[in-house]
């Protein structure tokens, strides 16, 4: 049995036909992506069985070719409990060339009291968008779909 799980795995990495890089984090280490920066951030909370994040996930990645030369960031947090449900829904995206972090934690209560220490008024809804400034303001937090977003970035790059 353990060698038909090994198989499975090794089949499913094998097949990594996208190049979508997934980053392993912990609730620790969302601060380099909330502190310290001097660039705008975007930051996309999802999960891979969320029909509105299906939808808005194509708009994302229009987001990062449109704002790829410019000093935003844009930042798709997964907050899947397993890979390989993620690993599935990026398999059909094919030719997508992101970096998708994969939020590990023990209790959602965890992801909670992360966002509360940097001011992210998370309460379970997904997606959500938190957007920052250079100086690490929080300018936008919540459900939003990102479409809404052009001209918001827009703006914020002429400010900067």
């Amino acid at each position: 049995m353990r060698f038909i799980k090994l198989l499975a795995l090794l089949l499913c990495l094998g097949s990594n036909a996208y190049a979508v890089d997934y980053r392993a984090i912990n609730p620790g280490q969302l601060d380099s992506m909330v502190d310290g920066k001097k660039n705008i951030r975007l930051l996309y909370f999802f999960t891979s069985w969320c029909s509105v994040c299906k939808k808005n996930y194509q708009q994302l990645l229009r987001l990062e070719e449109k704002y790829k030369n410019d000093d935003i960031r844009i930042i798709a947090v997964s907050l899947d409990e397993d890979l390989g449900t993620l690993r599935h829904f990026m398999s059909r995206h094919t030719g997508d060339k992101s970096t998708i972090y994969h939020l590990l934690y023990a209790d959602p209560n965890d992801v909670g009291h992360v966002f509360a220490k940097y001011g992210i008024r998370y309460r379970g809804a997904i997606p959500h968008v938190t957007l920052l400034d250079e100086s690490g303001k929080i300018i936008a937090d919540g459900s939003y779909d990102l479409s809404y977003f052009d001209k918001g970035l827009d703006q914020l790059l002429k400010k900067s």
